[in-house]
């Protein structure tokens, strides 16, 4: 028996074949095949989301040419220590005394954390993500 492949994997046919009956199947494909015989345009859009239960981590990226230090933070983890500066390459991220940017990550990075706790929420918060920058990308999962 061959290995099923996963959706990530599979083309644009074999998931609509793996989504839905062979019946819808053919009806969608004899609609766009009728509206494009007759001129119609048809769009398809493809919208990527993430929940808060599907982060894991926060990480910060030196910017400074050919460092490519990081910093990472795991969103399991209450609370973060933002360095003031790259670990690899000793640029400076943040001023010392005060500064509103790293003020807003550690708010952020407490929020997110706070979202990923909630118990059985009356709601679904998802995060779109812009479709060009992921359309190739790979998504990798540890499961």
């Amino acid at each position: 028996m061959p290995k099923k492949k996963h959706p990530k994997d599979m083309t644009t046919e074999e998931a609509l074949k793996h989504i839905f009956h062979p019946k819808i199947v053919k009806h969608v494909k004899a609609i766009i095949r009728s509206t494009t015989q007759r001129g119609i345009k048809v769009t398809i859009e493809e919208r990527v989301f993430i929940e808060a239960g599907d982060l894991v981590e926060m990480e910060i990226a030196c910017t400074a040419e050919s460092c490519g230090g990081r910093a990472s933070f795991s969103l399991t983890k209450n609370g973060i220590q933002l360095p003031y500066a790259c670990p690899s390459c000793s640029t400076e991220w943040f001023h010392r005394m005060s500064d509103s940017r790293k003020e807003a990550i550690v708010d952020f990075f407490d929020a997110l954390r706070r979202l990923r706790e909630l118990k059985n929420p009356a709601f679904k918060l998802r995060l779109r993500l812009h479709e060009e920058r992921y359309h190739d990308a790979v998504f990798v999962s540890s499961t």
